[in-house]
């Protein structure tokens, strides 16, 4: 993982005018290096500001696309692919709205799902970046 870009979406609790918005941005980002000295990693994971789902989509230049999805994804244990760049987009609690899978569809995005199960979004990023290391390389 080399960026993580916090989504607004209709149905997530992150709002770009928060008044806190800056103090956890900075919080996130102590967090990001202090997982890089435990793990000894050498590339510090990229945190930026909160960006507007639509506008995410229409910008990301990532070879291959996954968009987790709770309905209509295929398996992404069985996703293979060879790639040198992999975008996956983790929903919020409430899910994806209709209009956003419509745009994610619209820029090339891979409905996916994890299991049976749906999965709190923490825990649903650290599985999809295992799985996406697992089934496509782990790229640094």
């Amino acid at each position: 993982m080399t960026r993580i870009v916090p989504l607004i979406t209709d149905n997530s609790d992150i709002r770009k005018a928060d008044e806190r918005a800056e103090q956890k941005l900075a919080r996130w980002r102590r967090i990001a290096l202090e997982a890089v000295k435990q793990c000894g990693r050498r590339t510090l994971v990229e945190i930026v500001e909160p960006q507007g789902f639509v506008s995410f989509c229409a910008s990301d230049q990532s070879e291959l696309r996954w968009l987790l999805a709770e309905r209509n994804g295929q398996p992404m244990a069985t996703f293979s692919a060879d790639v040198t760049s992999l975008s996956v987009v983790i929903g919020p609690e409430g899910g994806w709205s209709d209009a956003e899978l419509a745009t994610a569809q619209q820029h090339q995005f891979s409905a996916l799902q994890l299991g049976r199960r749906i999965l709190r979004t923490e825990t649903a990023a650290l599985v999809a970046l295992t799985l996406a290391q697992a089934n496509c390389g782990d790229w640094r």
